[in-house]
């Protein structure tokens, strides 16, 4: 019997409680989307089961870094527990995906992008005649 996303939400909804990694309920979350690989990799680096539903909590950021791009992801309003993480090329493929894959789940469900930190103009003396 397969679950529809529908009864996952309510499901979700009623128990009002957080899935583990371990846990079978939150793993057959995972399995039924479309994007399970993404999700895996995006809940393995921020250490909390990631639902579809909680894409749009979560700040992105795209870094390169010897021109290999990687993420940095941060945690909204705290419901991962205010967490920021990284997720790079070589740790998005232990999950069988790559790190555009994972900013394209990102940018469909909802997630916002983070702006770089402007950088501080330098200090200006005052001068005295």
């Amino acid at each position: 019997m397969k679950i529809t996303r529908k009864q996952i939400r309510q499901l979700v909804e009623q128990s009002g409680v957080r899935y583990d990694f371990g846990t079978p309920a939150g793993d057959n979350v995972t399995a039924l989307s479309l994007n399970k690989n993404e999700l895996k990799a995006i809940s393995r680096a921020i250490t909390w089961q990631v639902l579809p539903e909680d894409l749009k909590y979560i700040q992105y950021q795209t870094r390169k870094h010897k021109g290999q791009p990687w993420l940095k992801l941060t945690d909204t309003n705290e419901r991962f527990g205010n967490i920021v993480t990284s997720l790079d090329q070589e740790f998005a493929a232990q999950f069988g995906t790559t790190v555009e894959k994972v900013l394209e789940v990102l940018i469909n469900g909802g997630a916002s992008k983070a702006k770089r930190a402007r950088r501080r103009a330098p200090r200006s003396f005052s001068y005295y005649d």
